[in-house]
């Protein structure tokens, strides 16, 4: 199989699926997962301080709390560009999920997950420093969702260049985000998590910000999910912007004629060491009852209580698989 971007090639692995575990009254969604298996990169992957868990051990990982945690009617694919070694491989062939190689001599392969043919309704795209908790309540109404983050938009999203060179719209009618701060926001952050973690916790606003999105975690119509990937690979192409995450928010604008929704709290829910603000505002989410769907665990270390409780389970299966 062949595009105009690159060749791919297939190492399927078909299991029967767990049909009991997906509710297929549901759409049918393609939650992607991009990884590379080299040493070299480790460096540069989101993951705990120790650097121990390489991208291998924490897709595993993510793929038992899914399949444990996650109900509706999904299938779960492993993108990846260098070749797995083979030690790994014939472990994840164990698993019930489709592995795609693509054959792109780059790192940052999000951008071409987009443009991979999949027979489904809506893409999922995950990074893999994640675990499922609970099962998340898309409103497939919305043809995207994003979370929030904080980019340079005075450099960046008002530049009218890229808007002109994308062929794409401005959006309008939205609120700003303010830069961010190490005090309350950091980077990453689901800054929806931080804005109205004042709030009733399970509330989300009325209200949209500008859609500065961050690719942790990006949900699109299929319909609308090549004309996304091909617009991320020009940017990068024009710009050199390695994964295409600063125009990703104002593509999914342009091509859903504005139709895309924040995930609700406690979707990609953020956790860091290194910031104790956000684990100050995680900590009082959860011990008022809010609910977490799906655990971003950027850098926690292996004594940190929410590794414990809600990491350790998982690496410990992720373990037992790769050392049997």
């Amino acid at each position: 199989m062949k595009s105009i971007f690159f060749k791919i090639y297939y190492h399927i692995n078909y299991m029967k699926s767990k049909k009991d575990n997906h509710n297929l009254k549901h759409p049918k969604v393609a939650i992607i997962v991009c990884i590379n298996d080299l040493i070299t990169h480790r460096k540069n992957i989101h993951t705990n301080d120790v650097k121990s868990i390489n991208f291998i051990e924490q897709f595993v990982m993510l793929y038992y709390s899914i399949k444990e945690n996650w109900h509706f009617n999904y299938e779960i694919y492993m993108f990846h560009s260098y070749p797995i070694r083979e030690k790994y491989l014939n472990k994840l062939k164990t698993l019930d999920i489709n592995i795609v190689q693509i054959n792109e001599e780059e790192y940052f392969i999000r951008p071409h997950s987009f443009c991979i043919p999949i027979n489904c309704d809506f893409r999922l795209v995950l990074d893999t420093d994640m675990i499922a908790v609970n099962d998340p309540n898309f409103d497939f109404k919305y043809e995207a969702y994003g979370m929030y983050s904080t980019m340079d938009y005075e450099k960046l999203y008002m530049n009218k260049k890229i808007y002109q060179t994308l062929g794409l719209t401005v959006p309008q009618n939205y609120k700003y985000i303010p830069p961010a701060d190490s005090d309350n926001i950091y980077g990453n952050v689901n800054i929806i998590e931080s804005f109205y973690s004042q709030g009733t916790v399970n509330e989300v606003p009325s209200e949209r910000y500008f859609p500065t999105f961050n690719c942790g975690a990006i949900l699109i119509a299929n319909k609308h999910s090549m004309t996304l990937g091909k617009k991320l690979l020009e940017y990068r192409k024009i710009y050199k912007a390695p994964n295409s995450q600063d125009v990703i928010g104002i593509v999914i604008n342009h091509i859903t004629n504005g139709n895309w929704m924040h995930f609700n709290k406690g979707f990609n829910y953020y956790i860091n060491d290194k910031h104790e603000s956000v684990t100050k505002i995680m900590k009082e989410y959860t011990n008022n009852g809010g609910k977490i769907y799906l655990l971003h665990y950027l850098r926690l270390q292996f004594d940190n209580p929410y590794y414990i409780k809600y990491v350790k389970k998982y690496h410990d299966m992720c373990k037992n698989l790769l050392n049997s």
